[in-house]
């Protein structure tokens, strides 16, 4: 399904489920257009992302989407590269000190280098956007229980800590 389809699945929902207050329940958007198309919920969200940037899509009220008039059959198409799966195509860090940019580099299946220079502000968006989003593949059972010993450790002090560790040894673990 291509990003064209399914800006114009998401308008065509908002056409058929629009009140007389000129809005549709996001919600109801949504799931027709998971009913109707091939689309997962995250590729929804960015279409309806992309359609609000262009102007094709805004919120009379914070529960409901309205179309408008704009023409986003010209909007530029939405750039879309496969990242290579070698553990070194994606690094981010500070570009530009003075003006506080910073770069997110991705290296593409293609061979590209694409870099996407932010402002700190922006940057700061991201990471906190990714920060505790669960991962996209099912993580193994050790894994999970890993990280939920690291996340209810975040917050400890060091006495706590020290209880953490000798409880881990006395139940066979290693320091």
């Amino acid at each position: 399904m291509t990003a064209e389809d399914l800006y114009d699945a998401i308008l065509e929902a908002i056409d058929r489920h629009s009140d007389e207050s000129g809005g549709a329940p996001v919600g109801t958007v949504v799931e027709d257009v998971l009913d109707e198309t091939t689309a997962d919920v995250p590729a929804v969200s960015m279409a309806l992302h992309d359609l609000m940037f262009a102007g094709g899509v805004y919120q009379p009220n914070p529960t409901a989407l309205a179309a408008t008039s704009a023409d986003v059959t010209a909007m530029k198409p939405t750039l879309e590269y496969r990242v290579r799966d070698d553990g070194h195509s994606i690094s981010y860090g500070p570009w530009d000190a003075l003006d506080g940019e910073w770069a997110l580099s991705l290296g593409t299946e293609e061979g590209k280098r694409v870099r996407l220079l932010l402002p700190e502000p922006a940057m700061h968006d991201l990471w906190t956007e990714v920060q505790h989003v669960p991962y996209s593949r099912k993580p193994k059972p050790e894994g999970t229980l890993r990280r939920e010993i690291v996340e209810k450790t975040a917050g400890m002090g060091e006495d706590q800590l020290r209880e953490v560790l000798d409880a881990i040894e006395g139940a066979g673990g290693s320091r």
